[in-house]
């Protein structure tokens, strides 16, 4: 496993132990609140189409061996996929404040050029299309493992899951329940009666995923 691979993949460990408290959303047109940040309906619309797009205009440009997404088909599963990330990102953020943690956008920006020296033609659209992320969700991936780094060589390696857990029993999780729900050892789970998941015949869709 690569430095890089590793380094995000703290956003699927933590998603695993953190424990979140899920309840009812009192705002109309919203599908996640962390404490005071919240993400509206709209927004995760947005998101997701913008994954898809960006995923079939990557594939068609760049003849990637991936299978484009018909945007009629039901798209749930990302939807989940990119709320449970939002969440845990947001958890990340006021853990690294609890923890006196700033990364700066610059150590975003120098991680991502030194990991782009290792790619063909230093392009990073083949990673974001492999894992179904927009280039802000990639920074949040890298911010995420970066915090991750400075914890775990301080306070041990399971820190930011601790950190995470007490961060979202302080400020609170409240989900749309149309998105499913949340378990403390899951993440966000479907929503009963749910339907599939999109890419499902992608090998690659469920890289990174996890959280």
């Amino acid at each position: 496993m690569s430095v890089y691979q590793r380094i995000l993949a703290v956003s699927a460990a933590a998603a695993a132990v953190a424990m979140l408290t899920a309840c009812d959303p009192d705002q109309i047109g919203t599908a996640a609140t962390v404490g005071d940040d919240r993400l509206s309906v709209s927004e995760l619309q947005d998101q997701v189409t913008e994954i898809v797009e960006f995923r079939n205009d990557a594939i068609e440009t760049l003849e990637l061996p991936m299978p484009p997404v018909d945007p009629g088909r039901d798209v749930s599963g990302l939807q989940r996929d990119v709320l449970n990330s939002w969440v845990i990102h947001r958890l990340g953020e006021r853990a690294a404040r609890d923890l006196g943690i700033h990364i700066s956008e610059a150590e975003i920006d120098d991680f991502l050029e030194q990991y782009a020296t290792q790619l063909p033609d230093g392009d990073l659209t083949p990673l974001l299309v492999e894992e179904g992320w927009t280039e802000d969700m990639l920074r949040d991936e890298v911010r995420l493992g970066l915090i991750n780094q400075q914890v775990a060589a301080t306070e041990g390696p399971e820190a930011l899951s601790v950190a995470l857990g007490e961060a979202a029993q302080e400020a609170g999780v409240d989900i749309n329940p149309r998105y499913g729900t949340w378990a403390d050892a899951e993440g966000l789970v479907a929503a009963s009666g749910s339907v599939s998941h999109p890419f499902e015949d992608d090998p690659l869709a469920d890289i990174g995923h996890s959280h």
